[in-house]
């Protein structure tokens, strides 16, 4: 699930979308961003669930001001851990300006 909404299921959808944004030509081919997990924890030894934070998201080199949060739920297969699903939303400032 992105920020907007959308919903790709499966990995091809995934890729197309990605491969559309992000590859040459695409509306984000010089985006930038920095990722920091804020919270790791394993739900079983081969399940993890981390929220993650992007930041410093630039396009083009300039700062978007733009800042997601997400969480991804990973699974570990054949000593490789994998994205098994993943959800974002934008941070924007409460009515209470809260963060």
């Amino acid at each position: 699930i992105n920020t907007t909404g959308s919903w790709f299921i499966g990995c091809e959808k995934w890729a197309e979308l990605i491969t559309r944004l992000h590859g040459p030509g695409g509306p984000m081919h010089e985006q930038t961003r920095r990722h920091a997990v804020e919270e790791l924890r394993f739900i079983r030894p081969d399940v993890a669930v981390a929220v993650v934070k992007l930041f410093d998201i630039r396009l083009g080199g300039l700062p978007t001001g733009k800042e997601v949060r997400g969480l991804i739920i990973l699974s570990k297969e054949d000593g490789r851990w994998k994205t098994q699903a993943n959800a974002n939303v934008g941070i924007s400032d409460t009515p209470q300006g809260n963060r």
